[in-house]
């Protein structure tokens, strides 16, 4: 063999692998299957991995756990994802990360109809991307119980994003002088929030209690419209006369 042969192997030994031929030669690998088949599998692994940390957390869930709750192969699980908590990263992008862009871009379109309107489009959304993906914000609650890597992170990717959004559509008609600016626009934007998702997120208790189902379509329609009712025009009949002296 000559050197320039040599040389040759020995750099083709020492080149690293890409992240793909990796992935490819791991345990747990699919056979035969399709670029659609490996994309529904993927989706799979994510919907029920979303739904077990969702219930359990991540501290309480294991990938054991996901595999065993779902009937989804263990192998399977490690040969998409290296850990935990890329699976977790990845579960949520794969609930929320979408629906927030085009929530995003739907808004940008939306640039020449007036603040109110677009603010009462937003909370519209927001209440139906609650009630359609319920696992997302009981991860994201459970997340928020105490400061860390994964608090910081879902803030930075997500949450962040949608508090701009919804603040700059407050201050718009706070600025305008189409809503009171008698807290500031970050305040406001959790009072609303707090509104359109409290009883979405009640859906067990609401069941147990009154045996209503909050996430029928018909009770969700009437709640968002409560909402923006209360919320725009204020839930009394008529307004209540001062009392002299106070």
């Amino acid at each position: 063999m000559s050197n320039a042969t040599a040389a040759r192997a020995r750099l083709k030994r020492a080149r690293p692998q890409s992240a793909s031929a990796r992935k490819g030669s791991g345990p747990g690998r699919p056979r035969n299957l399709g670029v659609a088949d490996e994309r529904a599998a993927r989706s799979r692994i994510l919907d029920a991995a979303l739904k077990t940390f969702s219930l359990h957390g991540f501290e309480g869930a294991s990938i054991a756990d996901i595999a065993r709750l779902h009937r989804v192969s263990p192998a399977l699980i490690h040969y998409y994802f290296q850990s935990k908590e890329e699976l977790w990263r990845e579960a949520l992008e794969y609930g929320i990360g979408d629906v927030l862009r085009n929530l995003k871009e739907t808004l940008d379109d939306l640039s020449d109809s007036d603040c109110v309107s677009r603010l009462k489009f937003f909370i519209r959304r927001y209440i139906a991307i609650v009630a359609e993906r319920p696992e997302v914000f009981r991860v994201i609650i459970r997340d928020s119980e105490s400061r860390g890597e994964r608090l910081t992170w879902l803030s930075k990717k997500y949450l962040a994003p949608l508090y701009k959004i919804f603040t700059t559509l407050v201050e718009a008609a706070q600025t305008e002088g189409k809503v009171k600016s008698i807290v500031p626009s970050y305040h406001l934007s959790q009072i609303i929030a707090g509104a359109s998702y409290q009883f979405i997120a009640s859906h067990n208790r609401m069941l147990e209690a009154y045996g209503i189902d909050v996430l029928a379509k018909e009770v969700r329609d009437r709640h968002t419209n409560a909402v923006l009712e209360v919320l725009f025009n204020g839930m009394l009949t008529e307004p209540i006369s001062p009392v002299p002296g106070t």
